[in-house]
C-alpha cells in the first residue's frame, strides 16, 4: 500500500497472474463478450447498458492495449472507462480481479461522509484533515483513523464500508475485515470514480468537494502516475486520481489507479488495474501507459 511498503499479503487462491477469479464478470452475465485471440474479453455498452459492437476507436483501443509491450500477458491488466460525451462504457479484460490496495481509501472516505450526512452533518475539521492526508498523500495512519471511525468494532466497520459499496452499486468488492486486502475489479472502481465526478445524494456537496480536491495530485510521487500521469498530457484541464499498490507473498506487485480526467472539454472516468511485476516502479509505469493509451486513442 502507499507511503510505506506494508507486509506482503497472501495471494489466497488467486490462480495465475491476471486471471484472478475469472468466473466473475465485472459487467454482469447479460453482456455479450467479444474475445480476441488471447482470450481477453472486450466489452462496450451504451447509456442504457445495452451491449454494442466493439468497433472504430474502441477496436483500435483494444488492439493497442493487447499489444502493449509493458505486459508479459494481455490478461495481466484491466481497464474500465466511461466517456461522458457519448455515455459509452468500455471494458478490457473485465473479469480480472486484484487487490484493492489504497484505492480503497476513496470508499472509506465516502463511508465517513455518508455517516455524517445521515446525522445531518458534514465532516468536522479533524476528519477533513484525515481525508486530505489519506487521499492526497495516501497516508496509512490517517486511513486507519478514518476506518476506525466507521464503527465500534471490526464487524461494524466492515458492515458500514460494505453498505457504502452497496449504495455505490459496487457488486464484486466487499470488506472482509481491515482494508486494502479485498479483491476488486476495475469495473467496480469505475463506479466509484463516476460517483466522485457526478456526486451523490447521500454525501454533502461540501464533503465531496473536499474529496475531489484531495484527489488532484497533492503528492506527485504517489499520485502522479497511472491516471495521475494524465496531468502531463497536452489538453488535460483537470485530473482526479487515487492510486494504490500492494505486493503478494511472492513479491508480485498489484498496481491500481482510478479517477477522472477533463481533457479538451471532454470528461472520462477510468480505472486501471495491473499486476505481474517484480518491481513496483515498473508496474506504475505500465499502469500509466494503459491510461495514456486510452486517452490518446479515444481523444484523437
Amino acid at each position: 500500500m502507499n507511503r510505506a511498503i506494508i507486509s506482503r499479503r497472501s495471494a489466497l487462491t488467486l490462480c495465475s497472474l491476471g486471471g484472478l477469479g475469472l468466473t466473475l464478470n465485472a459487467c454482469g452475465s447479460s453482456s455479450e463478450q467479444e474475445k480476441d485471440e488471447n482470450h481477453v474479453a472486450v466489452e462496450l455498452f451504451d447509456r442504457q447498458n445495452n451491449p454494442l459492437k466493439v468497433s472504430g476507436a474502441y477496436r483500435q483501443l483494444a488492439d493497442s492495449l493487447r499489444g502493449l509491450p509493458e505486459f508479459s500477458s494481455p490478461r495481466n491488466f484491466s481497464l474500465a472507462l466511461h466517456r461522458y460525451d457519448t455515455q459509452e462504457t468500455f471494458y478490457y479484460n473485465p473479469s480480472y480481479r486484484g487487490y484493492e490496495a489504497s484505492t480503497v481509501k476513496v470508499p472509506i472516505a465516502l463511508a465517513r461522509m455518508r455517516i455524517a450526512y445521515e446525522h445531518g452533518k458534514s465532516l468536522g475539521h479533524h476528519t477533513v484533515s484525515l481525508v486530505k492526508s489519506s487521499i492526497g498523500y495516501s497516508d496509512n495512519n490517517s486511513t486507519v483513523l478514518l476506518y476506525a471511525g466507521l464503527g465500534e468494532n471490526e464487524q461494524e466497520r466492515s458492515e458500514q464500508l460494505n453498505l457504502t459499496y452497496q449504495k455505490l452499486g459496487v457488486s464484486q468488492t466487499r470488506d472482509g475485515g481491515g482494508w486494502g486486502n479485498n479483491l476488486t475489479t476495475a469495473g467496480d472502481h469505475l463506479k466509484i470514480a463516476r460517483a466522485v465526478y457526478e456526486g451523490l445524494d447521500w454525501v454533502a456537496s461540501s464533503d465531496m468537494r473536499v474529496l475531489r480536491t484531495a484527489m488532484e495530485g497533492a503528492d506527485p510521487s504517489s499520485q502522479g502516475w497511472g491516471v495521475g500521469a494524465l496531468t502531463q498530457n497536452p489538453g488535460a484541464q483537470r485530473v482526479l486520481c487515487k492510486n494504490g499498490w500492494i505486493a503478494d507473498d511472492a513479491g508480485i506487485w498489484f498496481i491500481n489507479s482510478t479517477g477522472d480526467v477533463l481533457h479538451h472539454g471532454k470528461t472520462y472516468a477510468l480505472s486501471v488495474m495491473t499486476t505481474g511485476f517484480a518491481e513496483q516502479q515498473q508496474g506504475q509505469e505500465a499502469n500509466s501507459k494503459v491510461a495514456q493509451t486510452a486517452l490518446s486513442v479515444l481523444s484523437s
